[in-house]
């Protein structure tokens, strides 16, 4: 199909989650923007997330999308399915791009009602739903050997893209939710000026997870040894696992469970640094400009990587099979063996090599 890049004037970009993808997608947001100035740009994302683009300069409105009530019947399901996508048709874009291109997503492409359609053709459904097809640079059947930010970036190629002078991630927090986070850290004894570290010591699925002994570990090192204030997050699933933890400090900390995204946020911008596993709050802490330090094990930092921001990335010494599946694959030695392989050592250290670039503490 011929692409005339001046009829576009209303666009939809579909990106339903995760965390981590949907802060990373910012600068093909920027890229879009950059591209047809002119246009009005939508995006489509999860109700959970939107959060994450308010004021986001990018796009002029996000579209939440609902997956429902839990035990919603089958009839209920498609029927609010079916009113989203009246929704969308009703809105006439003049083009659909897909970052996400799962079968969801490929499908609302197809029936956006849309002229132009972009997307990744790794599948014969979205060669058959996208009219645009995003090319693989030596023919793979999807890109998984760049960073997400790029691999996002690459599915515009065929729209003549104007490329960014900087490919950033974009994340910013309400009032509300800066004043719930400053109340929640001088309720516990957080002091303006202290220096804070934000521990996420979650991930799905737990064998991204550095193991408990040793994040228990880190806490002691970091509540008796530095001056740093720690604050421990997670979600109620993830209760347990931060109580061992302080068990095994033998320490105390403050807890930040049962945050909507948005506080979490918040709280992430209050504080100076930011420790977790391969997940999507450590992106969200990197949109931010925090120094991280991050865990890695069966997921591969070339793709997942904190972007933009002072970073330490620990990993064991390569093994055979990494990066892995993760997900469909039981571990062949056990459980999270490569993350267990993290030496807490380099952990303290990556610590102290990141305490040297805030400002405060120098």
């Amino acid at each position: 199909m011929k692409f005339d890049k001046k009829s576009v004037k209303k666009i939809l970009v579909l990106r339903y989650r995760s965390i981590g993808d949907l802060v990373l997608c910012n600068p093909a947001l920027e890229t879009i923007r950059a591209t047809f100035p002119g246009a009005r740009i939508d995006f489509v994302v999860d109700e959970a997330f939107e959060s994450l683009f308010y004021k986001n300069p990018n796009i002029d409105r996000s579209i939440p999308f609902s997956r429902g009530s839990k035990g919603e019947g089958k009839i209920k399901s498609l029927l609010r399915e079916l009113r989203f996508i009246l929704r969308i048709r009703a809105e006439k874009y003049d083009m659909v791009v897909d970052l996400h291109c799962g079968p969801r997503s490929a499908m609302l492409a197809w029936l956006s009602g849309a002229r132009y359609r972009l997307g990744y053709p790794f599948r014969f459904r979205n060669r058959l739903f996208y009219n645009i097809h995003s090319p693989f640079d030596d023919g793979k059947t999807r890109p998984n050997d760049s960073h997400s930010v790029n691999n996002m970036v690459k599915i515009l190629s065929p729209l003549d893209p104007a490329e960014p002078v900087e490919k950033n991630l974009f994340l910013t927090c309400r009032d509300e939710d800066r004043k719930f986070a400053s109340d929640f850290l001088a309720r516990n004894g957080v002091l303006p000026g202290e220096t804070v570290m934000v521990i996420h010591p979650g991930a799905s699925p737990d064998i991204r997870r550095l193991p408990v002994e040793k994040m228990g570990e880190v806490l002691r090192w970091l509540c008796n040894e530095t001056i740093i204030k720690t604050v421990l997050a997670g979600t109620e699933a993830e209760r347990d696992f931060i109580k061992q933890m302080q068990e095994i400090a033998g320490r105390e900390r403050p807890v930040a469970i049962g945050f909507t995204l948005g506080q979490f946020a918040a709280l992430l911008e209050a504080g100076d640094m930011f420790m977790g596993n391969d997940s999507g709050p450590v992106h969200m802490a990197a949109a931010l400009k925090k120094p991280v330090v991050v865990f890695f094990g069966p997921g591969d930092p070339e793709v997942w990587a904190p972007w933009g921001t002072d970073a330490v990335v620990l990993r064991t010494a390569r093994m055979e099979c990494m990066p892995c599946s993760q997900y469909k694959v039981q571990c062949p030695y056990g459980g999270n063996h490569c993350m267990n392989r993290i030496p807490v050592e380099d952990i303290k250290n990556a610590v102290t090599s990141l305490m040297a670039k805030i400002p405060k503490l120098n």
